[in-house]
């Protein structure tokens, strides 16, 4: 008996149905349209083709969704780093063009380059446009002062004064910058007073005064070396403190060079003198700088200059060493030494004169150690408390951090109102504006002409300042990721 004829299924436009079209390779066979596979001819059964149609639309689906989320978390990621970006650029000083101009491109090479990754799939998830970049610095902005608002409204005023208390410790930030119109000597100077408030003039606007104190062959010396940097086109042609001189004549003068030999032993002593002043300098420009702090290093230099003094009477120069150098080579005359040392006199009296003020303060003795202090020996308002207070060893064991440290915990302000009424304003007052001179420096840089497209009364100026950081978890919450920009 011959054998039978297999029977071979046709494809059908019925199985569109089941999501199946004719293959291109053979128009018999059907095909998935999901995963695109190809079925035989005994697997043509229309049960088998919906289950299998509907286990790849599962699938698919799953995997559509995990390509959304990774989509989204890349376009979120793209986003965090083009907030991060601008604010280096803030930080920096930086015009806004840099990014697109110079970090993209110094990206790009990076990833092709190091890690053989294909950059502009990634690069075009970073937007740094010079405008983007501005409203990414807006919006950061606008997110510290708004959190600087909240801080501060929940804050004791007299303490927002100066600083805002955050976590037990005094941080400087910048609350507006606007043109202040004033037309008295009273307003710029800070003068008025009130019952209740100490007011001290700046303490580095009065050493400013004292420096430019010279005598007259200091003051000659000085004009000889300007001089000499100016017609070498010297980019520090300045010295730290600034001095009132007359310029000299620009036309070439062959006494000049014996002039500059005869004043080195000068030059040195004011370098070395300057040197000096750049020392306190540093010491006062601390952003944790208070009345106790200033006082210390005020009254540490008046002691220098007389010691100084003292040691020139003896012809002992090693405390200035670019003078003790000059004095190997030459004897320094006698006539220069006594120069030296009228100087020296000199500012000592105009210290202690401008700096009267502060220099008279006088300290309790319970501000720098609670603990060792007899409470009948302080004022009877404070006696209470500070019974209170010595006891306590827990409290005692903070002190090992410093006294600052210590009047800021969270405890002394709510069990000691009255220590701590007494011992903000010491660690509040500003003596030294250092903290608005930086900020003027700030103005300056930004309104350069390599930099004036930038507008000081944005977003830049206070993110260049601030040493609080923007919530961008929150801004790049609050916008969804768009590609364009």
């Amino acid at each position: 008996m011959d054998s039978l004829k297999k029977k071979g299924r046709q494809y059908s436009t019925e199985y569109l149905k089941c999501g199946f079209t004719c293959s291109p390779a053979n128009r018999r066979l059907p095909m998935c349209l999901i995963c695109e596979k190809v079925f035989s001819n005994e697997a043509m059964k229309p049960s088998r083709l919906k289950e299998h149609f509907t286990r790849e639309k599962l699938s698919s689906r799953r995997t559509l969704l995990s390509m959304m989320a990774s989509e989204s978390k890349i376009h979120h990621d793209g986003w965090l780093a083009s907030y991060s970006i601008a604010v280096m650029i803030a930080k920096y000083g930086k015009p806004h063009s840099i990014g697109e101009d110079l970090i993209l491109p110094a990206t790009a090479e990076i990833l092709e380059t190091v890690l053989h990754q294909p950059a502009p799939t990634i690069i075009s998830k970073i937007p740094l446009s010079r405008r983007t970049v501005q409203r990414r610095i807006d919006a950061m902005a606008q997110d510290i002062k708004a959190t600087l608002c909240i801080i501060v409204k929940n804050t004791d005023c007299t303490t927002g004064v100066r600083a805002l208390y955050k976590k037990e410790r005094l941080v400087q930030e910048l609350l507006f910058a606007k043109e202040l119109l004033t037309d008295t000597k009273e307003h710029f100077g800070g003068c008025y007073r009130w019952s209740t408030v100490d007011a001290v003039h700046c303490i580095l606007h009065r050493q400013h005064l004292v420096a430019k104190r010279l005598s007259a062959c200091l003051n000659s010396s000085l004009q000889l070396f300007r001089q000499l940097c100016d017609e070498n086109d010297e980019e520090f042609k300045r010295l730290l403190l600034h001095t009132e001189v007359r310029w000299l004549s620009k036309e070439r003068d062959y006494s000049l060079c014996d002039n500059l030999r005869k004043s080195k032993m000068h030059i040195a002593y004011l370098a070395d003198l300057y040197f000096k002043f750049n020392e306190m300098n540093e010491q006062l420009q601390s952003n944790e700088l208070n009345l106790i702090k200033t006082k210390a290093v005020i009254s540490a230099f008046i002691s220098k200059l007389m010691f100084f003094k003292c040691n020139f009477a003896s012809r002992e120069f090693c405390q200035l060493p670019t003078l003790a150098k000059v004095c190997i080579v030459v004897k320094i005359p006698e006539d220069d030494v006594n120069i030296y040392c009228q100087h020296l006199q000199m500012l000592y009296e105009d210290f202690l004169k401008r700096f009267d003020d502060l220099l008279s303060l006088v300290f309790p003795s319970w501000v720098l150690d609670p603990f060792i202090v007899n409470p009948c020996n302080v004022d009877i308002y404070l006696q209470y408390e500070l019974i209170d207070l010595q006891p306590n060893e827990e409290i005692k064991a903070r002190m090992k951090k410093g006294y600052e440290y210590f009047w800021l915990q969270e405890e002394i302000l709510a069990r000691y109102p009255a220590l701590w009424a007494a011992m903000k304003m010491l660690l509040i007052a500003i003596p030294s504006s250092s903290v608005v001179e930086r900020g003027f420096s700030v103005v300056t840089d930004l309104v350069t002409k390599k930099r004036n497209r930038l507008e000081v009364n944005r977003s830049d100026l206070r993110l260049r300042v601030t040493s609080m950081r923007p919530n961008v978890e929150r801004i790049v919450g609050l916008h969804a990721a768009c590609p364009s920009e």
